[in-house]
């Protein structure tokens, strides 16, 4: 999916609906995937922010955390992401199974200096 630039009009948070409901909001990771807005005489930090995920979309938008002051983001960037129902699995692939777990935890990470937070795999 594709999120605006800030200086784009509308720019706002954006709509990822899923293919399907899940049972239950999922586990939601997301990475920028192109380098629009990259420049090597001001350089612009990007991340994603997530503002919600549900059974049937999340909302993401571009976030430039505390850099502000340094480049422009006036290009819209695609973003990659996967939903992944909670729980634990086993998947196949042609080298053998690998195992993995999911989940999605409440807003309890908080930053660098506000200790550590254990988050449950079940």
């Amino acid at each position: 999916n594709k999120c605006p630039g800030s200086g784009l009009p509308g720019k706002k948070w954006q709509q990822i609906p899923f293919a399907h409901q899940f049972p239950a909001p999922p586990a939601f990771l997301t990475s920028i995937q192109t380098l629009n807005n990259a420049d090597v005489d001001a350089p612009t930090w990007l991340t994603v922010g997530l503002n919600s995920v549900n059974t049937n979309d999340a909302w993401v938008a571009l976030e430039r955390a505390e850099t502000t002051s340094y480049g422009q983001v006036n290009t819209d960037e695609v973003v990659g992401y996967i939903a992944i129902q909670g729980g634990s699995a086993s998947l196949q692939s042609t080298t053998g199974a690998v195992t993995m777990a999911a989940a999605l935890s409440g807003k309890i990470v908080r930053g660098w200096t506000n200790a550590i937070v254990d988050v449950p795999f079940g």
